[in-house]
């Protein structure tokens, strides 16, 4: 199932403007910090 979703997602072509691309980054950065941080705070057994 797994390989299944691997191939499937290697053959995904997605074509944005670059320019869209880089003006969307630090909103990306700012979900991925919260994310990382909230995984992080659960393996520590907080909630």
């Amino acid at each position: 199932m797994y390989s299944r979703f691997l191939d499937s997602f290697a053959s995904l072509n997605v074509n944005i403007p670059f320019i869209k691309v880089i003006q969307q980054m630090p909103a990306f950065i700012k979900y991925m910090k919260e994310l990382l941080s909230m995984k992080s705070s659960l393996k520590g057994g907080q909630l």
